[in-house]
């Protein structure tokens, strides 16, 4: 193992809980980024708020004429401890800070996640969830399409969701 000085970073808050696994000998995830662009974070918080998003010489088309990530999807911690999956935990930090109860789980953390899609949607989608389970990425992809009922987003879309989770990762 690599050993990690907190003098190899100006200050403790640019760590990222990814680097530090890193150097604690863990495989960088495979949607890895080690900077992301503000301006595509930007347009990314839109892709997920909005739903649709310009960017340059791209003309942004609406992903889902259903829903927006944030229907299913809180952008804040949900729980004192995120490593908690129990619902009925997930409910009472809900109710006690005045968040939505949503179907899916939140993207507070999602760069830092490992897993994506528990075993129930494999009830609902099946083999489309190999693909998704394990790679951010695709998992957002097969959010779009099939969760969503929307469509596969354009490259430059999926570039700019990925570096609003960067720019979102914990820290």
């Amino acid at each position: 193992w690599e050993t990690f000085s907190y003098s190899q970073v100006d200050e403790v808050e640019e760590l990222s809980v990814a680097d530090v696994e890193h150097a604690l000998g863990n495989d960088l995830p495979i949607h890895y980024m080690k900077s992301y662009d503000e301006e595509l974070a930007i347009v990314g918080e839109q892709l997920i708020t909005q739903g649709k998003a310009d960017y340059k010489e791209h003309n942004g088309k609406i992903i889902s004429p259903y829903f927006n990530c944030t229907d299913c999807h809180n952008l804040v911690k949900e729980s004192e401890d995120i490593t908690n999956l129990d619902q009925q935990v997930r409910l009472d930090y809900l109710s006690s800070h005045d968040l939505p109860f949503t179907a899916g789980s939140t993207f507070f953390g999602i760069y830092n996640r490992k897993k994506f899609y528990n075993d129930d949607y494999y009830k609902k989608y099946g083999d489309l969830v190999n693909n998704a389970k394990d790679t951010l990425a695709n998992a957002v992809q097969l959010c779009a399409e099939y969760c969503a009922s929307g469509r596969k987003l354009e490259k430059w879309e999926l570039n700019a969701i990925m570096n609003y989770y960067k720019r979102e990762e914990l820290r």
